[in-house]
């Protein structure tokens, strides 16, 4: 299994709404679109199959619902976002936005990005022989630089 890359930062998946019968096929949607770059043609494929197991259910003037509820909401917040949080890219989750808790997508952990910062600049500087290499340096600033333009779109 391989992680999505930086341009999927900041990624949102979808908006505007908290119905699992929403939410599963648009992220299902996206499974289906990156399963062979993440290499996991597999389990999207097993997922497909749980999915397509779900039944509906009409409620007149309300719209249409998951009869089970419960194996709905399961697949949804176990199997699905479990995947998703595994193929995020490096420094990031998949979750509701902060700000937004109907807004899904592929947010920036500050903290893990922060430490991820320090120690390569840390390993630039304080390199096995203990020179400073600033080619190092230059490549690891360009690296945090990407990651966070990625971050602020």
């Amino acid at each position: 299994m391989k992680s999505l890359d930086n341009r999927y930062i900041g990624l949102e998946l979808s908006t505007a709404t908290m119905r699992s019968e929403d939410l599963i096929p648009s992220f299902m949607g996206f499974l289906k679109n990156v399963a062979e770059e993440c290499e996991i043609q597999e389990e999207s494929s097993r997922l497909k199959a749980e999915v397509e197991k779900l039944e509906f259910e009409d409620h007149p003037g309300y719209g249409t619902y998951y009869k089970d509820k419960e194996q709905a909401s399961w697949i949804l917040n176990e199997d699905i976002w479990n995947l998703l949080n595994d193929i995020a890219p490096d420094y990031t989750y998949f979750g509701a936005n902060e700000g937004d808790g109907a807004c899904y997508g592929f947010w920036t952990v500050d903290e893990a990005l922060s430490d991820h910062i320090e120690a390569e600049l840390h390993n630039a500087i304080n390199g096995q022989d203990y020179i400073l290499d600033f080619d190092q340096i230059r490549k690891t600033c360009e690296h945090v630089l990407e990651i966070l333009n990625q971050h602020d779109r």
